[in-house]
């Protein structure tokens, strides 16, 4: 969060306030997302990312056509449409969509794999990446300050990365001990136990008979 404060710093001047609000907004509702996403996927629910797309698919459309309308965007894409032609529009549309679905399948799998929490962090990062893309590609002027808050935040990025790989690790090979303890451990149930009980049984009777028969003896010794 530091890093990402500092390489933004400096260029909040020029923000307007709208454009704060927006921001701050859309990092509310990114939040609310990753909680939805990490609940759903998680053991509780169990839901895959198909499942998710599918029950999701008509609330998001509902909710985003109020902002769509207020904004004027029917008439945006009516005009799109006749400087370009339908087939053209078509085409954006679909390649749109598939951007989306496979950004949010994208989502899906890290939060499933991952967590919620590797995905925030990815996302902070990915703010320092675009200011090092834009000054690489577009030539944009940053200060020492920005670059100290890049290198932080990408830093703080590569060292939590390697915090999560070394958890899977040593998870993988708990899971590996425990099943190695399972199967090397002695089995008291199905057949084998089946037949430990059947041998107990078996020595109980024999040494039942023994008795007996030692009984039998001792009374046939005994003078008449």
């Amino acid at each position: 969060v530091v890093g990402v404060i500092l390489t933004v710093v400096g260029s909040l001047g020029s923000a307007s306030t709208i454009g704060i609000i927006f921001s701050f907004c859309s990092v509310v509702s990114g939040a609310l997302n990753f909680s939805f996403l990490s609940l759903t996927l998680g053991p509780s629910f169990q839901l895959d990312g198909f499942d998710i797309l599918y029950y999701t698919t008509v609330p998001v459309i509902l909710i985003m056509s109020v902002p769509m309308i207020l904004t004027s965007e029917p008439q945006t894409l009516s005009n799109f449409v006749n400087q370009n032609g339908m087939g053209t529009t078509l085409l954006y549309v679909i390649i749109g969509c598939v951007i989306a679905v496979t950004y949010n399948l994208t989502q899906f799998f890290f939060i499933k794999s991952l967590s919620a929490l590797y995905l925030s962090i990815t996302g902070t990062a990915k703010v320092a990446l675009i200011v090092v893309l834009s000054v690489i590609f577009f030539g944009d002027h940053v200060t020492g300050v920005n670059m100290l808050g890049v290198l932080i935040a990408l830093t703080a990025f590569a060292y939590n990365s390697y915090l999560t790989y070394k958890e899977k690790l040593e998870a993988i090979e708990r899971k590996k001990r425990k099943e190695f303890e399972k199967e090397t451990s002695p089995k008291v149930n199905g057949e084998e136990g089946e037949s430990l009980l059947k041998s107990a049984k078996s020595e109980r009777e024999s040494s039942r008979s023994e008795r007996s028969a030692r009984s039998e003896r001792d009374v046939a010794s005994k003078p008449q």
